[in-house]
């Protein structure tokens, strides 16, 4: 179980909140680092996510493109226990940003244009150190997506996984939070969401 801190100013703590360090499926060895940060208040979720690739491989320069074949990170998390809808926040170093909501791989409902400009996104390159991606979720704007409130308290859960990966990267690769055990790449499997505890 990984903390969510409350923050009033949503200011992240200098550790990281949890570390991307599940590789599988390639056999190239190559496992560079990331790592997350989050914090939340009564309004949204704050969400920093850091790679440490040294080089970086870029195609995508649009938003709902294939960023998942860039250097990527994303989150995907379910917001309510009881509604299988989850959604996927998927970021490259350029910011190009593809969001969906939806209970599995097929048949997702595409977001990015309704979410994005709420989002307040900031990506950093640092070149040859790595890059990040930060931004913010509006609880308003989940409470509208699922037609109810959504007011995380001390205590509540979030089911969660943040994930790294490069689909056509010359090292590709391809990490998770938490482990997923499937004979294929894929992320798109939230019965091996993890738990993050508001707290």
């Amino acid at each position: 179980m990984i903390r969510i801190p409350y923050q009033k100013n949503l200011e992240l703590e200098e550790e990281p909140s949890g570390i991307i360090g599940h590789y599988g499926w390639m056999e190239n060895g190559y496992t560079p680092y990331a790592a997350f940060y989050w914090a939340y208040n009564e309004e949204a979720l704050r969400v920093r996510l850091v790679s440490a690739v040294k080089e970086l491989t870029v195609f995508t320069t649009r938003d709902d493109g294939e960023v998942w074949a860039d250097n990527c990170m994303e989150l995907f998390f379910q917001p309510f226990r009881d509604d299988p809808d989850y959604l996927n926040v998927e970021c490259n170093p350029l910011g190009c940003m593809v969001i969906q909501k939806g209970a599995g791989r097929e048949n997702r409902a595409l977001l990015t244009a309704r979410l994005k400009p709420q989002m307040e996104v900031c990506t950093v390159i640092r070149p040859g150190s790595g890059w990040e991606a930060g931004y913010i979720i509006p609880f308003s704007a989940i409470a509208e997506l699922y037609q109810r409130p959504f007011r995380p308290e001390k205590g509540d859960l979030l089911r969660f996984n943040a994930y790294i990966c490069g689909e056509k990267t010359p090292l590709m690769h391809f990490g998770s939070c938490f482990p997923i055990d499937t004979p294929q790449p894929d992320f798109h499997r939230p019965e091996f969401f993890g738990i993050g505890a508001f707290n």
